[in-house]
């Protein structure tokens, strides 16, 4: 007489093990959790929320320009001193509202947005001294070069062409640098991480790009000699 096929019985986990294993997925869990604020917090993350803050300002001097002859707010400003004084005309022109203040703002950064942009029409309060992290070019128009840095980082030293502080870089200081350059958001509307003539020094141009010109003195003195372009910096708290 044949016996019928056997079967095989599956092995049923005992309960230490299911104890084991429950505790184990759940350190796994815990281990994750540890390392995410690392990732979050890592500045390559950081430079591109800085780099997303910038682009967001030039496509608001963009939207700006379209409706203003291509012209951007300094021109109908008499003698900006700083760059919060133009950016601030892009509340008053109702392209940033009053929950957008923090994207003047940078990681690592001593330029900290407090929110507070003030009433209509003059919203005096948006990007006061010591809540905008980005300085500009003034006397740009859109129809000028594409290759002329339009909204970059601060600078430690203002003149034409600016310079920043790499020592300082991870450091929330005034003009600090990143490990790979600065970031720049060109009149062309392009946004990246330029690289700096050195990556060491408390003051020091953008690189070389031969004969003696960087990104900013590029064109000669186009622009440059009637003192038209030039930077506009941040406001500091007194």
């Amino acid at each position: 007489m044949r016996e019928g096929p056997t079967t095989s019985r599956k092995r049923v986990l005992t309960w230490p093990e299911m104890v084991a294993g429950i505790v184990a997925f759940l350190l796994l869990i815990f281990l994750i959790l540890l390392a995410l604020p690392l990732v979050i917090r890592s500045p390559h993350n950081k430079m591109d929320k800085g780099i997303s803050n910038c682009r967001q300002i030039i496509t608001a001097l963009r939207i700006y320009s379209s409706d203003h002859d291509g012209k951007y707010p300094d021109s109908f400003l008499k003698n900006p001193r700083s760059s919060n004084e133009v950016f601030r005309e892009l509340f008053k022109e109702g392209i940033f509202d009053d929950e957008s203040e923090h994207i003047f703002g940078c990681p690592v950064s001593p330029f900290i947005p407090d929110g507070k942009v003030g009433a209509a029409p003059d919203f005096q309060q948006a990007l006061e001294a010591g809540e905008n992290h980005w300085a500009m070019t003034a006397g740009l128009s859109d129809s000028a070069s594409g290759s002329v840095p339009l909204v970059y980082e601060n600078p430690v030293v203002t003149a034409w062409s600016p310079m920043w502080n790499p020592d300082a870089k991870g450091t929330e200081t005034r003009g600090r640098a990143w490990s790979s350059g600065i970031i720049i958001g060109m009149n062309d509307s392009s946004v990246g991480i330029q690289p700096l003539d050195s990556k060491s020094g408390t003051a020091v141009p953008m690189k070389d790009m031969g004969e003696g010109t960087n990104l900013f003195t590029q064109h000669g003195e186009v622009g440059t000699a009637s003192g038209e372009w030039r930077v506009l910096d941040v406001e500091v708290k007194p």
